[in-house]
């Protein structure tokens, strides 16, 4: 009886750490996007979008 009383606290702790861990790294998920790492312009991070000033109109 006591050896699974142990496995289940072992059990509850280690699922417990692995929930910490995970919210830690949730803090980095922003940190790390590719396209915010990659973008030469403004990245709006509501939208996940890199915006690129470009000077004049497109027209010859």
């Amino acid at each position: 009886m006591r050896c699974l009383c142990t496995r289940k606290a072992l059990s509850f702790l280690l699922m417990f750490f692995v929930a910490v861990l995970l919210e830690s790294c949730q803090d980095y998920r922003n940190m790390f996007n590719p396209i915010q790492v990659l973008c030469p312009g403004d990245f709006d991070p509501a939208k996940n979008r890199c915006v690129v000033q470009t000077h004049g109109d497109g027209e010859s």
